[in-house]
């Protein structure tokens, strides 16, 4: 079994962490209108401002999240990731219809010293470098093949 890292620099986690803020301040602001405001809403628009707000709470959980992941996996990477040789197997472009970045599944054979063969998968914003048979530099934490492509 094999993960992609998480990988990210402060500047990736703050970010992180601002729109975290941004999506909780709606979680706290809706209730404390709807017991301090006199809004005179009825209770189907109290309750799907609520709803609103506990999705808005939710995902600013996950974006929390996403910061402490990126976090420990960089960490994690540094500390105890070997390099590695990624060899591109297979590539799959989903195409963009609405002008945003074209992303790339590509399916990887992975190994080097220390680091035993797998197999992973790896998702990226597509690059011309994303052909099938390019060897790609990896590092990998060997004891559980969590691992990420080195900037090329």
């Amino acid at each position: 079994m094999s993960r992609q890292a998480s990988i990210g620099g402060r500047g990736s986690r703050f970010a992180l962490r601002v729109l975290a803020v941004s999506l909780w301040l709606p979680a706290l602001i809706v209730p404390g209108l709807l017991i301090f405001g006199e809004l005179g809403w009825s209770w189907w628009q109290v309750a799907l401002a609520l709803a609103g707000a506990g999705v808005s709470a939710f995902f600013g959980l996950g974006s929390w999240w996403d910061a402490d992941d990126q976090k420990q996996d960089t960490a994690r990477l540094l500390a105890v990731g070997r390099p590695a040789v990624a060899e591109v197997v297979a590539v799959e472009v989903e195409e963009s219809h609405d002008e945003s970045t074209e992303m790339a599944w590509l399916s990887l054979r992975i190994a080097g010293a220390g680091v035993p063969e797998f197999e992973a998968d790896y998702r990226a914003a597509n690059q011309p470098e994303f052909r099938v048979g390019v060897r790609l530099l990896a590092t990998v934490d060997p004891a559980d093949n969590l691992f990420t492509l080195r900037p090329f």
